[in-house]
């Protein structure tokens, strides 16, 4: 959430508690399910941690702290397993992922790939098994 209150304070600027009263976050669509506690540590964020900071320098940060998250340039497309569990697919420069809800739960890197094909509506991806060396 500390990310998204980053892009807000590109938006809203400094803390200034003669413009920023009552629940001024609530305007702002922070996440999916935003609930007023989600609102309150925002707020909180905003008027304390995050208090100083340029909306040129706020954004910055929020781009810094953005790229480094698992779904960073990912756009999930829903598809559905070997056992018909629904999954979400996306591609990004490290390689193509798979998520359960929110949760990933795979990463094949792009120097993995071998080859992939799409054969009517199955996905297949080759993967390189790289042998595993223990001491």
């Amino acid at each position: 959430m500390a990310v998204k209150t980053f892009g807000v304070v590109g938006e809203l600027g400094d803390y200034d508690p003669k413009i920023h009263e009552g629940n001024y976050i609530s305007e702002h669509k922070l996440l999916l399910k935003q609930t007023e506690a989600i609102e309150e540590k925002a707020m909180k964020l905003h008027q304390t941690e995050l208090k100083g900071f340029t909306p040129e320098q706020a954004e910055t940060h929020f781009l810094r702290l953005a790229s480094q998250l698992d779904t960073y340039a990912v756009d999930p497309h829903p598809v559905k397993d070997q056992k018909g569990a629904q999954l979400y697919l996306g591609i990004n420069h490290c390689g193509i992922l798979t998520f359960q809800g929110s949760r990933k739960t795979h990463h094949f890197r792009w120097p993995e790939v071998q080859k992939i094909n799409y054969e009517g509506k199955m996905f297949i991806v080759h993967l390189t098994i790289s042998e595993v060396i223990s001491d």
